[in-house]
């Protein structure tokens, strides 16, 4: 172990910080996110340890206490994707209220989809499979008010805290022979529908100083909403005694 971590220090330019800090840790991490795994160890140990992502694993060096202290707060914070199921539809659902129980149904259009997958993970929405009779060639855009049919969407859903979640949607179209993308946060609550579309006016700038304007409106093929849930394992079933 201690020929990896100084294998992993001298990647960094960190292998004179270990003597001077007494002692490091390498740890292997399951999230899908290493990147915010790093941060919060940051935040949290402060300037009282250096933090860093080598090969894909956190090496932390620091202190005896700091250590100890990191691999405490370390399960809290790496876990495994949580499984999530994603609804789609196209229409705005409408829901209706038993006034006996208080249950809440919810009425989606025909078009609709639900996908299970993992957080972080890179999901693609296909326009030809989603919609079963396509009257558009996808769903309609406006790019600088022209108009774009987009037959792929791509998104990405995280979680923050409890019962927020964050959508990066994204999609691409070839100008001028070009590969042009296009995207845009959205945030929500766990279920709940949040409208990816339609989408009020969103300007991006390009690299080369240009803004680019679209946006997406009310009509058909112009909405999609989303509901996100977690997916929660089955229990084992205790045998009988």
């Amino acid at each position: 172990m201690n020929k990896l971590i100084r294998a992993l220090l001298l990647c960094i330019g960190l292998a004179t910080l270990q003597t001077a800090w007494a002692g490091a840790e390498v740890f292997a991490l399951r999230s899908s996110n290493p990147e915010q795994v790093l941060e919060i160890m940051r935040s949290a140990l402060g300037d009282r340890a250096q933090v860093e992502i080598v090969q894909q694993k956190l090496v932390i060096i620091g202190d005896e206490k700091t250590l100890a202290e990191a691999k405490k707060l370390l399960p809290q914070i790496d876990r495994l994707p949580t499984n999530l199921r994603l609804t789609l539809t196209e229409n705005p659902p409408t829901e209706s209220i038993d006034s006996n129980s208080g249950a809440i149904t919810y009425n989606v259009d025909k078009n609709t989809q639900t996908l299970e997958t993992v957080e972080g993970a890179q999901v693609s929405l296909d326009f030809t499979k989603f919609h079963q009779q396509a009257e558009t060639n996808g769903w309609l855009f406006s790019v600088n008010e022209q108009p774009v049919a987009v037959q792929l969407l791509e998104m990405n859903v995280r979680l923050i805290g409890a019962r927020a979640v964050k959508v990066m949607m994204s999609f691409a179209r070839y100008e001028n022979q070009q590969r042009r993308v296009y995207g845009r946060v959205v945030t929500g609550e766990l279920g709940t529908w949040i409208a990816l579309l339609p989408q009020s006016s969103v300007t991006i700038s390009e690299g080369n100083g240009e803004s680019v304007e679209y946006k997406s409106g009310n009509k058909p093929g112009e909405q999609l909403y989303l509901m996100i849930e977690k997916i929660f394992p089955p229990r084992p079933i205790k045998g009988r005694r």
